[in-house]
């Protein structure tokens, strides 16, 4: 053996689907005298890397059931893990890594002297590195973030490996305060869950749809008698399609926060009506709050509340002045999950892998400070909004770039918003902040004909210097006689243009349109 190849000291667990292929890779890993694991999915790999951690990980671009990115993010995450070296093999050569906790990339075709040598490198650096906290095993088995591992995959994972134990998850509610969960889990099947003061499958449900804050699963067998019977596949897809649900309505939902009351006489109220129905009109009688009413009925949250909309379309109920707040979709998230996944991919292949991944960048831009402040009033009531301080009480100049805010959950990629000067002293800022930008949003204040030149002729300034997809909202105080299509004439947009009317005035639907305009600068 020469000297180059001196014996390595150290665990490599390597996880591929491809049989054949992962196992050459552990056997060149082995003849240099690595202690080797050969894991065929990603499951199976995060089993063996939780329960002896290893140096460094080498798993296959296309990795089963957890694939290597998620992977890498899982143990990263871990203080158990969170010093091990990843390295991922497979895919076209220069094909961005998709995870900043991924070390090294070997493109496809794989050879397994080129991993080895790649292996050898990542060792040396943990060397001479920081020493890898692998001695700081805390109490709990695995830890994490669920912007990183939902709780959907992570109690898929439990079940595939017939875990028992105790998740605890916490996180920060749309109001600041602190929000806990608790989900048990014996033989992997979900046995009981609770959420503040709900527990059982409506528990579970609510924790479902978390998307940020944090997890701790710790290997003890729960206590107390099972309050969940479902099975835990049929529990866990039935979960999703409520959250889908809430999703779709969540514009036309009641806001938990606000009051409703009985409008019409208990003899005009129909006789033949659904147990929901009437165990909601019960409530009523006594919790007026939406929030109350959905807490102490055992039906999931999205059917309270779409028996409560019904009854609202239909006059039965009436909605009480002055009390409003998000509903329960929209008090816990602005984006999908599918939508965060996109921004998560856009802002990777713009900023690349060597560095963190950055939130996008939103450009804000209107000749009329009027329409920025109208604009910024409606966004601020949203969940996971974040305005700086000037802005969200209007000090600011149309010769200033300034950050905004931010959309999105915390500890999640995100939208940071940046206010464009629209002096023409500030020209020579508006390619500094076009860099890697998702798009610009162009506001102008109704009755448009008024400011409509204005606006052109900003966006035919800023055009002839940048390129960006571009967005535009009129703010209206009073309705409009005009038709989209008209105002987007009067703006110099063609008929396909990304146009919202945003109302304004007291009591007008806005979260809709506003809601279908932040769902627009996605990619």
């Amino acid at each position: 053996m020469s000297e180059r190849e001196a014996t390595l000291f150290g665990i490599a667990l390597v996880a591929d689907g491809d049989v054949d292929r992962g196992k050459g890779i552990a056997e060149a890993c082995a003849t240099r005298g690595l202690v080797t694991r050969f894991a065929a999915h990603g499951a199976e790999a995060l089993e063996a890397a939780l329960a002896e951690p290893p140096d460094v990980v080498v798993a296959a671009l296309g990795l089963p059931l957890i694939d290597a990115p998620q992977l890498a993010g899982i143990l990263r995450a871990n203080p158990r893990t969170q010093g091990v070296r990843f390295l991922v093999v497979g895919g076209a050569p220069g094909e961005p890594l998709a995870h900043a906790a991924i070390d090294a990339h070997v493109a496809a075709p794989v050879d397994p002297e080129v991993v080895l040598r790649r292996v050898e490198t990542l060792l040396a650096r943990q060397r001479v590195g920081p020493e890898a906290p692998r001695q700081g095993v805390r109490d709990s088995d695995l830890e994490g973030k669920l912007a990183q591992l939902g709780l959907v995959d992570l109690l898929q994972l439990f079940h595939m490996n017939r875990k028992t134990g105790c998740v605890e998850l916490v996180r920060r509610g749309p109001d600041g305060a602190e929000e806990r969960g608790r989900v048990a889990v014996t033989d992997g099947n979900v046995v009981d869950a609770r959420c503040g003061a709900v527990d059982g499958e409506k528990a579970l449900y609510r924790l479902l749809g978390w998307r940020t804050g944090s997890f701790t699963f710790t290997r003890t067998r729960p206590g107390g008698a099972a309050r969940i019977h479902t099975p835990t596949r049929a529990l866990l897809l039935e979960g999703m399609r409520q959250i889908d649900e809430l999703a779709r309505l969540r514009a036309e939902l009641p806001c938990l926060n606000s009051e409703v009351a009985i409008r019409v006489a208990a003899g005009e109220i129909p006789p033949l009506m659904q147990p929901l129905t009437r165990e909601v009109l019960g409530l009523l009688r006594t919790f007026p709050r939406v929030g109350d009413v959905v807490d102490r009925s055992p039906h999931p949250d999205y059917q309270v509340l779409r028996t409560l909309r019904s009854l609202l379309e239909r006059g039965i109920l009436e909605a009480r002045p002055g009390k409003g707040g998000p509903s329960v979709a929209a008090a816990a998230t602005l984006f999908s999950a599918a939508q965060l996944g996109r921004l998560r991919e856009w802002a990777q292949r713009s900023h690349g892998t060597a560095t963190p991944i950055r939130d996008a960048r939103l450009l804000l831009a209107s000749p009329e400070p009027d329409a920025t402040r109208d604009f910024l009033s409606l966004l601020e009531q949203l969940p996971e909004v974040r305005l700086e301080r000037a802005f969200r009480e209007g000090r600011f100049s149309s010769s200033s770039l300034g950050r905004i805010g931010r959309l999105g959950p915390e500890q999640e990629v995100g939208i940071e918003i940046l206010h464009l000067p629209t002096h023409p002293s500030g020209e020579p800022l508006w390619r500094l902040a076009s860099v890697s930008a998702l798009g610009i949003l162009y506001l102008a204040q109704g009755p448009t004909a008024e400011g409509a030149g204005v606006v052109q002729a900003l966006r035919r300034r800023i055009e002839q210097r940048e390129r960006l997809r571009s967005f535009h909202a009129v703010l209206e105080r009073e309705p409009q006689r005009l038709s989209t299509r008209e105002i987007a004439a009067e703006l110099g947009l063609r008929a396909d243009a990304a146009l919202v009317r945003l109302p304004v005035g007291p009591a007008q639907n806005w979260r809709l349109p506003l809601a279908q305009l932040l769902a627009s600068l996605v990619p």
